[in-house]
Parts: structure tokens; sequence; C-alpha cells
């Protein structure tokens, strides 16, 4: 059997109450633009979404909800890629141990009920259901009654309407009003609304607060919203100084001497200057060999090569904006990788010092390795944001060839204090093959 139309004419809602009543077993697809998603179906149940296929979200789902480390993710992602590749993420990671399959079973359901209800608000695309054999539907961890799916669902909408009102989007960023000293003693909250005003900084936009909480979506932005019309906390506006102590450090400041709006004009003039003297004369590697503290060290010192040599080309600057291209990419990367923070990336140049000075006291061990963790697979975000960008303006055979001579060019002169098994070849080739 098949099923197909427009979600103009049925909605979402429609076509699943309708398998869910026939108890039907199928593939429903849900297309709109370049927007695919497939909704496994059996009996009438939803037990598996084509997004679940994506190990790394589910993985990070994991790591921010402090289950399992990113260094045990990334190895089973290794793992899975060079050995068993026909096994998922989740299997894997219930093999060794590190999860318990009633713990990944709390995950999927979460983040499958998320995908769904964010469905529920589209009125338009395209749906095709296909009929197969009880059979073929393999992998079931999860099952969804779909007629509470619905009835939630609806409420959430309703609710929903109230809430971004308020809120608008993911980029939204809160700050907390400051509190009395009797505030426990005033207000009485949930343990999940501690935690969520625990993570407002001042900093983190709304989106890093849904990931970094693990409470899914909508009850993230439900919370905030409570505490909106509690007087707890405010929407930050650009520009705003930050009235409470905490705010993070990775907090954009223009450099010394440039601020304000009337200074913009000379501030235009001076990195055109110094654009120029980049193309003129260019900077020659010590001989001597370098020594950095940690890994990251090296991975700044890299990126920062990297794009002194993309700004000493014509065709790769196209507007005054590129001046701050790191700077606006990191501020989008760390706010899926929070324990990065201790990285600073102002302009064009990385700051990996205030990490470094911790390094040198603790080395690697615990509570640094985490922020560790979560700052390597960020500089691996930065890198292949940059890479992309400098491949569609250059061209990609350009910015590889680029890409690995510089790579080359650190050879065997680089020792790293504290070098926790890191490759730059293997990092590099994350994102250049």
């Amino acid at each position: 059997m098949e099923l197909e139309g427009s979600l103009k004419a049925f909605s979402l809602p429609e076509v699943l109450q309708f398998l869910s009543m026939g108890k039907m077993t199928g593939v429903l697809s849900i297309q709109r633009a370049q927007y695919n998603i497939s909704l496994i179906i059996k009996q009438g149940k939803i037990v598996n979404s084509s997004t679940l296929d994506r190990p790394r979200k589910l993985g990070q789902m994991l790591v921010h909800r402090g289950v399992i480390k990113r260094s045990d993710l990334e190895e089973v992602l290794s793992l899975q890629k060079a050995i068993d590749s026909d096994k998922l993420v989740g299997q894997i990671l219930i093999e060794r141990e590190l999860i318990s399959k009633e713990t990944l079973r709390e995950a999927i359901k979460l983040q499958l009920e998320e995908e769904i209800w964010d469905l529920f608000n589209w009125d338009e695309g395209h749906f095709k259901f296909e009929h197969m054999d009880e059979g073929d539907v393999v992998n079931i961890l999860v099952e969804l009654e779909i007629e509470p799916l619905l009835i939630e669902g609806t409420r959430r909408l309703d609710e929903w309407d109230k809430i971004v009102k308020n809120i608008q989007d993911d980029d939204t960023v809160l700050t907390v009003i400051p509190l009395s000293e009797d505030f426990e003693q005033e207000v009485a909250l949930s343990d999940n609304e501690w935690l969520v005003l625990s993570l407002i900084n001042g900093f983190f936009n709304v989106g890093s607060l849904v990931s970094r909480g693990g409470l899914g979506k909508f009850e993230t932005y439900r919370i905030l919203n409570t505490f909106l019309a509690a007087g707890l906390v405010k929407v930050k506006t650009p520009g705003q100084e930050e009235e409470v102590a905490g705010l993070s450090p990775l907090a954009p400041r223009p450099p010394e001497g440039l601020e304000g709006e009337n200074e913009k004009p000379q501030r235009l003039k001076k990195v055109g200057t110094i654009f120029s003297r980049m193309r003129q004369q260019p900077r020659e590697r010590p001989e001597e060999e370098m020594t950095f503290v940690s890994p990251l060290g090296l991975i700044g010192h890299f990126l920062n090569d990297l794009v002194t040599k993309l700004m000493r080309n014509n065709e790769f600057i196209v507007a005054r904006s590129d001046e701050t291209l790191l700077e606006k990419f990191w501020g989008k990367i760390v706010m899926n990788y929070p324990k990065a923070d201790l990285i600073r990336v102002v302009g064009n140049r990385v700051d990996v010092n205030p990490f470094e000075r911790f390094v040198e006291f603790t080395a690697l061990g615990n509570p640094i390795r985490v922020c560790y963790e979560d700052a390597v697979e960020a500089m691996a975000k930065l890198l292949e944001a940059t890479y992309k960008l400098a491949a569609q303006r250059l061209g990609e055979k350009n910015v590889t060839r680029m890409v690995l001579s510089l790579r080359d060019s650190f050879g065997q002169s680089v020792h790293i204090t504290h070098a926790d098994n890191f490759n730059l070849n293997d990092f590099v080739a994350r994102v250049v093959s």
C-alpha cells in the first residue's frame, strides 16, 4: 500500500493518526525543500527515524548529558568507521559497557520525540508512505505510541505559540537578573529548573542551553519562558553590558584602542594596511624547535598560520568582514562545545594560552581533560569551517594543497610537553583527505 500527498491537504498529525489506527508497517517519508526525513513505523508505532542513523548527533547528546566522555565517543566513532561499519553507535556503546540499553533507549526516545514535534509545525511539504514487511524492520530500541504523541504535540503547539513571542529563536541570549540573598527561600524550583538556571551565563545562546541541558528543546524553552515571566532572567540585547559575575571570557571584545562606532573607519584603514604588509612580507617559519604545552597549542598555531596564508591571497578576501572570520565561526561552534570556552578567538587569531596555563599546573588529568576533549573537537570544527569557505573561494584542490603543505612544514620540529598521543596528520585528515 502506498499513500502520498501534500501537507497542505493533510497535516502530519492526521497522517500519523491514520497509520496508527490502521496499525500500518512501513516508511513515512516527509520532504520540505531540501529537508528530508523518514519515519519507520511498525504496527502503527514509530520505531526509528533516518536521523537516528547520524551517529555523531546521538553521541553529542550523550556527551552533553554527561552519560559518556567525548574521548569515548571519538573512539567508538573511529571503531565504527574502521571495523564495525554495519553496527550502530548505540550498539557499540552498549557492547563496550559505556552505557546501558535503558540509557540508550531514553536518549533515542527524547531525540525521536523532539524530531517529531518539530515536524508538527510543518504546514507545507510532501509526504509518502510505503508499505514494508514487519520482518524487514530491524534495530528497534524504542516504540512510540502515536496517539499520546499527538495529544502532547497539540498541547505543545498551543504553548509554543506563546513561548516564541518571548524567545524568538535559538540565537537568543538570556542573562540572569541579580538575585536577592534570600532567593532560595523565596522561590521553589524543580531540579530541571535549577539545571537550566545554572547554565545561563549571558553568553551561551538558547540553542546551546538546549544542547547542554539534555532536557529537549521544548522543555528548555518552556522553563526559560517561565523564568522570563517571573523576572528571573531577561533577553540580552547586542552590546549590553553584563550585570552579573561570571560572564564567559569568550564574549567578543574589540582589540584595545579600536572600540566605538567613531573609530570604525580608522580600524578598517588599519586592517587594509595590515593585509598589505602581510602580502609584501611573508613570515618565515623559525628553524628552531617549536614547543607547546598541549596539542591545542599546536592546533592553534596551525590555524593561525593557515588563516595568515589565506589572508595574503587577494582572491580569498571578499569583504572587510573577513578580518573576523574565525571569531564568527568560533562564536557558533563553541555553543555546541561549551567546555572549550578556555580557547579565545578574537578577529582571526586563536589564543590557547588560557588553556595552556591550566595544563602547565594540572597536565591533562581531570577535570581539565574534559575541557581538552571538547576543545580539540571544537578546533576540528573550526578548521573544517575555514577549509570549506576557502575551498569555495579558491578551489578545493588549491586549498587542500595549501593545508597539506602547511601540515608537512611542521615536520619533526614540534615538541609537545603533554602530547596525549596527538598526531597532527590525523587531525588534519579529519577535514582534508
